[in-house]
């Protein structure tokens, strides 16, 4: 029997292992550099984690929205917690949205322990641990000196269609068989 879930409407209750697939095949870890002569460093530095699905599909977006926002380090203290990220318009031509969280808090207490603790098994990993890398050098204030801009840019000019195939078939050759417990 087919299901009756309102796919834009959402409402699915997702597993980890649900999440890490869906990210694997249509997420995205990106950094944004752009020059600024407000920052010290004379560049603003923007990181990005995104999901994106054509309209009709919205619903993922928001059960993802859900389900970061459960993993919130507010929530499992027992307080409350503002949704994390949120689902915007990614391309009007295309009819597309997308789950993005952008603030760097949100995406060290919540998205990188998520996957640290879930790990992608595509070569998508390979951009994930070059994003986490940048995460953390913001986090410790080095995208404010331009040493620290020059680390970004490097490990930046590495990732998503900058990742060779060398690199890609590298990763899927070495990485271990996946055992689902379920």
């Amino acid at each position: 029997m087919m299901n009756k879930r309102n796919y834009a409407l959402g409402g699915a209750n997702l597993t980890p292992h649900y999440v890490r697939g869906i990210v694997d095949g249509e997420g995205c870890f990106s950094v944004g550099l752009s020059a600024n002569k407000a920052p010290r460093s004379g560049y603003f530095t923007m990181l990005e984690f995104k999901v994106t699905q054509k309209a009709h599909s919205a619903g993922i977006l928001y059960d993802l929205q859900r389900f970061f926002t459960g993993l919130s380090p507010d929530l499992r203290s027992g307080g409350t917690s503002k949704p994390v990220g949120s689902v915007v318009i990614d391309n009007r031509r295309d009819n597309t949205l997308k789950f993005k969280v952008t603030s760097l808090s949100v995406i060290i207490n919540v998205i990188l322990p998520f996957f640290d603790a879930n790990p992608l098994i595509t070569a998508k990993c390979l951009n994930y641990k070059a994003f986490r890398e940048i995460a953390l050098l913001m986090n410790s204030g080095a995208h404010l000196t331009a040493e620290g801009i020059e680390k970004i840019k490097i490990i930046k000019d590495s990732m998503n269609l900058k990742v060779s195939f060398t690199d890609k078939y590298k990763f899927m050759v070495n990485f271990p068989p996946v055992i689902s417990a379920e």
